[in-house]
């Protein structure tokens, strides 16, 4: 999360966790698309990272989810 209010994610992607729209492995830093995919996720105050999901709080109090969603964490 920068301060900003985007998010960002590098990593291990099999499940789609960093939120770029695809499963592609990244070294470096890529931002987390919004919401179906469209544009950016903006208002971000608080993030959580499962081990193939990610989870942010925004600021007008709805949350988003990305990634796996085997056990209904999203």
């Amino acid at each position: 999360m920068k301060t900003d209010g985007t998010a960002w994610a590098w990593g291990d992607n099999f499940w789609g966790a960093l939120g770029d729209g695809t499963t592609t492995d990244r070294t470096t830093p890529v931002q987390v698309r919004g919401l179906g995919g469209v544009g950016f996720l903006t208002g971000v105050v608080r993030v959580a990272g499962g081990d193939t999901h990610s989870l942010a709080l925004l600021a007008d109090g709805t949350a988003s989810g990305w990634g796996t969603n085997g056990a209904g964490e999203l």
